[in-house]
């Protein structure tokens, strides 16, 4: 059989159709499990008080000793 090389048989069509389906439903699993950490997420901060977020924030961005200033640089 000859033909061009930019045509596809049915069978060819239908295992990359396949393909692009299993990719997809990969990624949409990958996302839901990313929707679902960031729900878990929210409603962890939603169970915290704003005393309680203020610290963690502090300890989080405090400066460390030694550490240039932003300000200073300016």
């Amino acid at each position: 059989m000859n033909r061009g090389q930019d045509v596809m048989t049915e069978s060819e069509r239908a295992k990359r159709l396949e393909q692009r389906l299993a990719e997809a439903e990969e990624e949409r699993s990958l996302l839901r499990q990313e929707r679902e950490e960031l729900k878990n997420q929210v409603n962890v901060l939603k169970e915290k008080s704003t005393p309680e977020l203020l610290k963690e924030l502090q300890e989080k961005f405090a400066d460390t000793p030694g550490q240039i200033d932003a300000k200073r640089l300016q």
